[in-house]
């Protein structure tokens, strides 16, 4: 996956890895498989975002509702669990010594060759923003998490999201591209975005499913 293109790409000067493409058959057959892959398993994905049976089935009559198993359900537990484990974790925690029994693994960030584990760490943060917003593609809101709330009187859960979101994005505007290099001197930035991304999770996970009335199913170890 990326970590592999990352390695194949990134680990060393532009120089040295067009040289190993051109000298090496295997090299870039195992890089055009990788990229195949990702490509193939991302528009599967969007094709049934699109128009497929996933779609259909998200939006039929049988997922409406808040219950476990509707579409909102779905939606809610997939964001806590990916947001936990992916996001807060495996870009921020698990490298910091966090969710690694206090030892820090630097070689575990998100890009270690290319060292753009903040770029890469605040894309993933805007993407849940411009989800809770309902933000399309064309940058237009429509339907949202943010506009049931507001529906439902809950002004100011979306005020506490929105401060949450700000909050991480000023921790994480203090950190430098390179992530590793960062864990190796200091790691305690790291801890205070992880703090602060906490925050999220707790609005998501508590304050939001309580209101709308979602269970949360994703069971994990926060004690939150």
């Amino acid at each position: 996956g990326l970590p592999a293109i990352d390695y194949l790409i990134n680990k060393d000067s532009a120089e040295v890895v067009l040289a190993n493409l051109q000298d090496n058959e295997q090299r870039i057959a195992y890089l055009e498989d990788l990229v195949h892959s990702l490509e193939e398993s991302i528009t599967n994905v969007n094709d049934e975002w699109q128009n497929g049976s996933f779609l259909q089935s998200f939006k039929g009559d049988q997922s409406t509702g808040t219950d476990v198993g509707s579409a909102t359900g779905l939606l809610v537990n997939a964001m806590d669990q990916h947001f936990q484990r992916y996001l807060r974790d495996g870009k921020v925690a698990i490298p910091a010594g966090i969710r690694s029994a206090g030892v820090p693994r630097p070689t575990t960030v998100e890009s270690f060759y290319g060292a753009y584990s903040r770029d890469l760490l605040q894309l993933a943060l805007d993407s849940y923003q411009q989800l809770m917003r309902g933000e399309g593609i064309d940058g237009v809101n429509g339907s949202s998490l943010y506009s049931y709330l507001e529906a439902i009187d809950q002004d100011d859960l979306v005020e506490a999201f929105e401060s949450a979101f700000r909050m991480a994005n000023q921790q994480i505007e203090l950190l430098p591209n390179d992530f590793a290099q960062q864990i190796a001197s200091d790691e305690q930035p790291l801890i205070d975005v992880f703090v602060a991304l906490q925050e999220i999770v707790t609005l998501i996970k508590s304050d939001m499913a309580s209101v709308i009335g979602i269970t949360i199913t994703n069971q994990d170890n926060d004690g939150d």
